[in-house]
């Protein structure tokens, strides 16, 4: 009697995740990187003035996704339930109804933000001159109008991330960064305006958008038809997807706040210095979100066996780890960040001392709350990692007012720090041990992909 065969092999969901995150990984590190290497060209050429209003576009091009009422996510979820039975028709009309909000949307918001943007006492907000004020509206008619572009364009990559067809995705996601350096560099070389820079940088990315929208949607699969749209379909987006706008929007306000402070009270030039010394000392903290991605996985297959003392050990490991790592990057930062900023950007952009330990600061209350965002996720309750903020926006906000006018950037800096501190790492850390301990009621475990 011959044995049986063996099953063949196939990849857990467990294996195809790790591997999802070892791909979002090395997009991610792109990601940050490939502003980084553009930042020595763009603050040479611009200078610190008009770098500064660079940086005031940048601010509302990390925002103005969050307007996209959560349509990407929403959809992302829906697909979830008919792809996993195979039912391609009930996909394809999520698909197609999500599509044509999304180009109603971006139709509406691009000329509406477009005309905002032009009419705004841009002068005055921010301590421009008149031709500043019409360079810096330029820019945001171009992030505006990408953005209004964007929402339909990026239905492909959503689609392929629904799919989990996580090569693909993160092929693309390396690749946009890539090419908006190019872009960047090759503008700045050849113009050396900042209105092309803005067109360089926030438009290439919509134009990369268009190979994987284009490929998936000439499928017979994925092809819209207007018998596909559904008031149906569309109710169910419109229900899930604004709470993760309202939670996209608290993050990136909260990520954005010291800068803001910086420009409305002290003008261009000082928040292209403190932009600089601001974006070298965040590597360290995006490095480290990027490292401990493979935590989500890990602690959701903990929670589902139940070994909580295991989740809060490593997790308290990698905060301590973060917080000494922290401290020490700090310390460098302050003895040696000046040589550092003066090789990456050039003369005119030197800090003193207290505005590095201040950003210093921040990085160590920062640090620490990465691995517990990653507990938190693979618990399904996003909304611990969002609520908080949003009082330490409020935080920062108060606390920048007040220290922004007397001590300049360093106040700035200081007020992200306390909002960081007070309003993100310590109470989510607090919650997450709550949890826990089983003081608080623990949702369901998941361990679902972290690239939604």
């Amino acid at each position: 009697m011959s044995e049986p065969t063996p099953d063949p092999v196939v990849p857990s969901h467990s294996s195809r995740l790790k591997q999802a995150i070892a791909q979002g990984g090395l997009a991610r590190i792109a990601s940050f990187i490939g502003p980084l290497l553009l930042l020595p060209f763009a603050a040479r050429i611009l200078g610190p003035v008009d770098y500064g209003i660079y940086t005031i576009a940048g601010v509302a091009a990390a925002v103005v996704p969050a307007l996209d009422l959560g349509l990407r996510y929403a959809m992302v979820t829906r697909l979830a339930a008919p792809l996993a039975r195979g039912d391609q028709a009930s996909a394809r009309q999520l698909s197609t109804t999500t599509l044509a909000a999304m180009v109603v949307l971006g139709a509406a918001l691009g000329p509406m933000l477009a005309i905002l943007s032009i009419n705004l006492p841009l002068d005055r907000w921010f301590h421009l001159t008149d031709g500043q004020a019409s360079d810096l509206a330029d820019c945001l008619i171009v992030v505006f109008t990408s953005f209004a572009l964007q929402l339909p364009l990026s239905l492909g990559m959503t689609l392929l991330m629904a799919q989990q067809r996580f090569g693909a995705y993160w092929f693309w996601s390396a690749v946009t960064p890539v090419a908006v350096v190019a872009a960047g560099i090759g503008s700045l070389l050849a113009t050396g305006d900042i209105r092309w820079l803005a067109v360089a940088t926030f438009a290439t990315p919509v134009m990369i958008m268009v190979f994987p929208a284009t490929i998936l949607l000439r499928s017979k699969a994925w092809r819209p038809r207007l018998p596909d749209l559904s008031l149906e379909a569309l109710r169910s987006v419109a229900r899930l997807g604004p709470t993760n706008s309202i939670a996209l929007l608290i993050v990136a306000a909260f990520s954005q706040i010291d800068r803001v402070l910086v420009q409305v009270f002290l003008g261009p030039a000082a928040a292209g210095v403190y932009n600089v010394a601001q974006r070298a000392i965040a590597v360290p903290h995006q490095t480290l979100t990027v490292a401990v991605q493979p935590l989500w996985p890990a602690f959701g297959a903990a929670l589902a066996d139940g070994r909580h003392e295991w989740i809060r050990r490593t997790m308290t490991k990698v905060q301590l780890t973060a917080l000494a790592a922290g401290a020490l990057m700090a310390v460098g930062f302050v003895l040696l960040g000046d040589p550092f900023i003066r090789i990456l950007a050039g003369p005119g952009f030197d800090t003193s001392w207290q505005v590095r330990a201040a950003l210093g600061l921040w990085l160590i209350v920062a640090l620490p709350l990465a691995p517990v965002a990653m507990f938190l996720n693979a618990a399904g309750v996003r909304l611990a990692i969002v609520l908080p903020p949003l009082g330490g926006v409020a935080l920062a906000v108060v606390t920048g007012i007040v220290l922004v006018p007397s001590i300049s950037e360093s106040g700035a800096a200081l007020a992200a720090a306390i909002g960081t501190g007070l309003g993100g790492t310590l109470p989510i850390t607090w919650y997450a041990h709550r949890l826990l301990a089983g003081k608080m009621r623990l949702p369901a475990p998941t361990t679902v992909d972290p690239l939604a």
